[in-house]
């Protein structure tokens, strides 16, 4: 069930990225890696897109997430993650080319592994900080350490760390572009 929601969540994100980009916003949409140490088990990955409109004249964004992967590296049948969420995320330039990203995301989650008979859905919290550079035409790439805090399992609750490549459009509100 989760997977499907992960594809029909990838096509609502390219349709609120298609809908943000009107002249009168500023938008951001983005893919991501993350390595994965989540409780006892192995070291993992997750794999995610998203998508962000700003808030008017502000350096605050908010819009939709979703990461899928394997917490502790194996196969994608037994051991998964899912995660479907909110991201609010500022962000700003500490020079011409070096912008950092501070994220939080509430999601809801799905996970399994079933070598240690563990299956959990529920609320997650995803803290991040990120420093990167503006490459230019609108393309940012950053570097995102962070951690991923699961409500009811602690083997679902880690450190993070994230390569993010994303592209920032300008609109007429606040003209912002990298």
């Amino acid at each position: 069930m989760i997977k499907q929601l992960i594809v029909f969540f990838g096509l609502a994100c390219l349709l609120w990225n298609g809908v943000s980009r009107a002249d009168t916003f500023t938008s951001k949409f983005g893919f991501e890696v993350e390595g994965v140490k989540l409780g006892n088990s192995g070291y993992g990955y997750l794999g995610g897109i998203s998508s962000l409109t700003y808030l008017g004249n502000t350096p605050l964004s908010i819009g939709l997430a979703g990461f899928f992967g394997t917490p502790n590296g194996g196969d994608l049948q037994h051991n998964y993650m899912g995660m479907l969420g909110v991201p609010l995320h500022i962000d700003g330039h500490l020079s011409k080319v070096v912008f950092y990203d501070l994220s939080v995301m509430a999601a809801y989650s799905e996970s399994a592994e079933t070598g240690a008979n563990l299956f959990t859905t529920g609320w997650v919290l995803q803290e991040t900080l990120g420093f990167g550079l503006s490459l230019g035409a609108g393309w940012r790439i950053s570097l995102n350490p962070g951690y991923l805090y699961n409500f009811k399992e602690s083997n679902f609750t880690g450190f993070t760390f994230g390569l993010m490549l994303e592209h920032k459009t300008a609109g007429s509100s606040n003209g912002k572009d990298d």
